[in-house]
């Protein structure tokens, strides 16, 4: 009898938990994914290359959970990110963001060609500090290339140039150099 009782109780949590009004709600883990999903998807049809998201962040806590959510969304597109996130930054992290600091800028834009190999930026118009975004509605006064936008961003391309990517060794190198 008791067993059939609590074979029975077994039985009835498990049906429970299966309709559709005892299903809790959920929320997505990337925030605004509805909002971004068009410039993901966007920049999934490019070809394949590196991504520097925009804006970027120099201070730890708000670096920190913007990387993660720029890791996140990149499950969606499956680009490599030119500033990775990971518990330990690598040696060219700190010099890459804070060269992204002054992105559009065509001194930052040749920086970055020069020391990567570097080939979308997806901005992000609603995650821009003030005023920045004028000054990317304008990017390709510095060279780059408008490839894509909407209401929720750009994505730019930095054309390769001779010196696209020539001291990549360098910074990834562990050996001491002047």
């Amino acid at each position: 009898g008791s067993e059939m009782c609590i074979r029975d109780r077994g039985l009835g949590a498990l049906i429970a938990i299966n309709l559709p009004w005892s299903r809790l709600p959920v929320r997505t883990a990337l925030e605004g994914a509805a909002g971004e999903q068009g410039l993901y998807s966007a920049l999934e049809q490019l070809p394949h290359g590196p991504v520097l998201e925009i804006p970027r962040r120099l201070e730890p806590i708000l670096r920190d959970r913007q990387d993660s959510m720029y890791m996140l969304a990149s499950t969606s597109h499956w680009r490599p990110i030119l500033i990775g996130f990971t518990a330990h930054l690598p040696p060219p992290y700190l010099l890459l963001n804070r060269i992204a600091q002054d992105l559009p800028s065509p001194s930052a834009v040749r920086r970055l060609a020069h020391l990567t190999d570097l080939r979308w930026i997806v901005v992000h118009w609603n995650s821009l500090p003030p005023g920045k975004k004028r000054e990317w509605q304008k990017a390709t006064d510095s060279g780059l290339l408008r490839v894509y936008e909407s209401g929720e961003g750009a994505i730019f391309t930095v054309p390769p140039s001779q010196d696209s990517g020539k001291r990549m060794d360098a910074e990834t190198s562990t050996t001491a150099r002047a």
